[in-house]
């Protein structure tokens, strides 16, 4: 039973905290790479003689709380997700009766790796 009532709330929470299509549309950012440089202003069209266009370097060092790419759990989607953490989900390490909410925050870095993984509450 305990063990139930920690997936529900897990699952609860995972559907809770996606967003729907069209708030991920408004907050879609190009993606960019390590070194890459980008104008501020489309060149193409430009038609100032001597005019020189700067490219400014990207910030490596930014923090991004949001993707640019969404992540692929294969033929299952987001359910493909909530099994593979269903799979992995160690139960017993939790304590408490009833219903149980918890705030989990990590951070992707630069290379793909995940660090600094909190789970509290």
């Amino acid at each position: 039973m305990k063990n139930n009532l920690v997936l529900y709330i897990l699952l609860a929470f995972l559907l809770f905290s996606c967003k729907s299509e069209e708030q991920k549309k408004e907050e879609t950012t190009p993606l960019h790479t390590r070194g890459e440089t980008t104008s501020q202003y489309d060149d193409t069209s430009a038609n100032i003689e001597g005019a020189k266009i700067v490219d400014k370097p990207l910030d490596t060092e930014e923090i991004h709380t949001s993707v640019d790419v969404e992540a692929d759990y294969g033929d299952g989607g987001l359910n493909g997700f909530r099994t593979k953490v269903m799979e992995n989900f160690d139960s017993e390490a939790v304590q408490g009766e009833g219903v149980l909410t918890t705030t989990v925050t990590f951070v992707v870095e630069s290379n793909g790796t995940v660090s600094q993984v909190k789970a509290t509450g």
